[in-house]
């Protein structure tokens, strides 16, 4: 096929072939062959498969489910195990080193010297016979008495934090060295699906990205608005290194924490 048997209408997502020139081409042929108006200078099949965040790239006709043939392309994204390997390891380190920590609580110190300090405020109040009946100090005592009880409210808040805070940690810790024992290898692709009409126009219709956790069986795939997808077919002309692109989704969270 020629370089001039493509010419290019109505915008980035649409192409349409010159009379003759694909006679007895594939669907992924046409689409390969083609070029988007805003990115003449190449064609969509050398750029999309000669990208450095792609391990590999693949074509193959899909159906979607308004029953349409559909061309996919897809980039295996690199390093996707490896990234959330090494976070899975280091959740497991934090865990354990804040379980190991046996260090006191500043802020408990803190709450226990300012709560002495009104206990002792409210004992010397009471200590002076003389104005221990007066309307001022019983006003005074009151208040000592009422800064009292928020510092040891505020203490029992954080006996039930750190308590927490260990039951949260160790229930964390379990599930990570579950999933590394087990470890699903993690993988992630961007996509992109084009609609060939049978005169040989052909429109890009979706893109997005399919992810599968190491905690998942499956991918899992979320589209691109019009603005995203048109950001994302520039980045692949400009060969942007989007490798960790996958962790933008709305679902990449492993959702463990520790603390």
């Amino acid at each position: 096929m020629g370089n001039d048997c493509l010419r290019l209408i109505a915008g980035l997502f649409l192409a349409t072939s010159l009379i003759g020139c694909l006679d007895g081409a594939s669907d992924i042929d046409i689409v390969k062959e083609g070029r988007f108006d805003a990115h003449p200078e190449f064609k969509i099949g050398e750029t999309f498969d000669n990208r450095s965040m792609c391990e590999s790239t693949s074509w193959q006709m899909v159906q979607d489910n308004r029953g349409r043939d559909l061309v996919e392309y897809r980039c295996e994204i690199v390093g996707v195990n490896d990234y959330y390997h090494k976070r899975l390891v280091a959740l497991a380190e934090k865990c354990q080193e804040s379980l190991n920590d046996t260090s006191p609580n500043p802020f408990r110190a803190r709450l226990k010297k300012e709560r002495q300090e009104e206990l002792d405020s409210i004992d010397h109040l009471k200590s002076e016979v003389e104005s221990a009946e007066s309307d001022r100090t019983k006003r005074l005592i009151k208040y000592h008495s009422k800064k009292a009880d928020e510092k040891t409210a505020r203490l029992e808040e954080l006996d039930r934090w750190e308590k927490n805070k260990i039951a949260n940690n160790k229930t964390t810790l379990s599930k990570v060295n579950q999933i590394l024992s087990g470890f699903n290898v993690a993988s992630a692709y961007e996509f992109f699906r084009w609609s060939v009409a049978e005169n040989g126009t052909f429109v890009l219709i979706e893109g997005g990205v399919g992810l599968k956790k190491p905690t998942d069986e499956k991918h899992h795939e979320s589209t691109y608005g019009d603005r995203q997808m048109r950001l994302s077919v520039g980045y692949a002309y400009e060969n942007r290194d989007l490798r960790h692109a996958f962790t933008g989704t709305h679902d990449s969270s492993l959702e463990l924490h520790c603390q």
